[in-house]
């Protein structure tokens, strides 16, 4: 069990090892002493683009927070580039530091140096937005070498794994956060953090049949079009008084004709910049031999079932022999996706997920994680259900 944690801990320190460039402070005072943040790299953001169409992306920086009109400094030397809303300072060697959110109190194209005033946090933001770049892709302030001083000392969290086979494929997520080692101020006190590294593996009869896989690697930053393939439906981004929910994929697709039947555990890891690492599993069986799809059902208490609050739109309102067939899995693809809160399972409902999302369209499947529908009818059902 020692060498087990020693392998998983080398194993984090490497994929975290990118990006070592020297250590800065913090760009509010006091610059040797750690702040709260209350967003974390590459947390998932939600929200309307151009033409009101909601558009998922990754967080580029880290939200500090700061009390409106606060003093903000440059973290390193460089030359002042303004912006409405951010200021940026860069160094020759092309490494870039930003801050957004922040009224402009340095000259365009003026020389400061490290522990100069560049700006003020702006009304009504309550926070500084801080990213870092290196050629041409944004850095995880937090990982060892970047913002310091900074410590972590509690692990990140592992929170409900799904699984579902279909088809002879394994499908699963899990959740998964962390917590700020300084709580921010309220609204946000109780805001979550992604982990920096969400990995899993397979166990049978106490030994590791698929090695360790890489679900989520925020090292660096991810471009938008990696969204959907990172986290999973039911994601949801931090907000006032409303922690954030993170729902990652593991696997979208495992062949499992590849391995005997029998019965598995699925562990999960959740690491963060600092090496703490939590974990959690489930057991579950493989069942090729079986003609039908069907759940695979885990040792691991199941959540309650979760329906539309329309006591209306269940599967009553599908009638016996819809419901059969969707039992069998045997509707339409787009039937699926809109009887997807009928279903009995959240292993089922996963599953309807995978075969119903490029039939249905990706925005219809954003509007669902962003909770935007209101009721339980139309193209896709609600997400009102809690």
């Amino acid at each position: 069990m020692v060498r087990a944690a020693a392998l998983l801990a080398a194993g984090v320190a490497a994929l975290l090892a990118p990006g070592l460039s020297s250590a800065y402070g913090w760009p509010i005072k006091p610059f040797d002493q750690e702040h709260a943040i209350r967003g974390a790299f590459d947390d998932p953001r939600l929200g309307l683009g151009v033409g009101g169409v909601l558009q998922s992306s990754f967080h580029f920086g880290i939200d500090i927070s700061a009390p409106n009109g606060t003093p903000v400094y440059a973290v390193a030397a460089g030359t002042v580039f303004n912006y409405p809303d951010a200021v940026t300072v860069h160094q020759p060697d092309g490494r870039e530091f930003a801050y957004w959110h922040v009224v402009s109190a340095a000259s365009e194209h003026s020389h400061v140096s490290s522990g100069e005033l560049i700006g003020y946090v702006r009304f009504p933001w309550g926070h500084v937005h801080f990213a870092e770049r290196e050629h041409n892709t944004y850095l995880n302030p937090l990982r060892p070498g970047g913002l310091e001083p900074f410590t972590d000392d509690t692990p990140p969290v592992v929170g409900d794994i799904d699984v579902a086979q279909q088809n002879g494929r394994l499908i699963a997520t899990a959740s998964a956060y962390d917590t700020p080692p300084i709580a921010p101020p309220p609204p946000w006190q109780d805001a979550r953090w992604a982990p920096a590294l969400l990995r899993w593996r397979l166990i049978r009869n106490g030994s590791e049949v698929l090695p360790w896989q890489t679900a989520a690697d925020f090292s660096t930053w991810h471009k938008p079009s990696e969204y959907d393939l990172i986290y999973a439906p039911g994601t949801v981004q931090n907000r006032p008084l409303a922690p954030g929910k993170y729902v990652f994929w593991l696997t979208r697709g495992l062949d499992t004709q590849t391995f005997p039947d029998g019965t598995y555990e699925l562990e999960v890891a959740a690491s963060d910049t600092r090496d703490n690492t939590g974990t959690a599993s489930i057991n579950f069986t493989i069942a090729n031999t079986k003609p039908q799809d069907h759940p695979l059902r885990g040792t691991a208490s199941e959540p309650p079932t979760r329906r539309c609050r329309d006591s209306r739109r269940t599967t009553a309102h599908l009638g016996r022999s819809s419901r059969l067939n969707l039992a069998r899995g045997a509707l339409p693809r787009c039937a699926c996706a809109q009887s997807y809160r009928a279903t009995s399972t959240r292993s089922r409902r996963l599953a309807c997920w995978a075969n119903s999302r490029a039939a249905c369209g990706v925005s219809a499947w954003r509007d669902v994680a962003a909770r935007s529908a209101s009721t339980c009818t139309g193209r896709i059902v609600s997400p009102a259900w809690r």
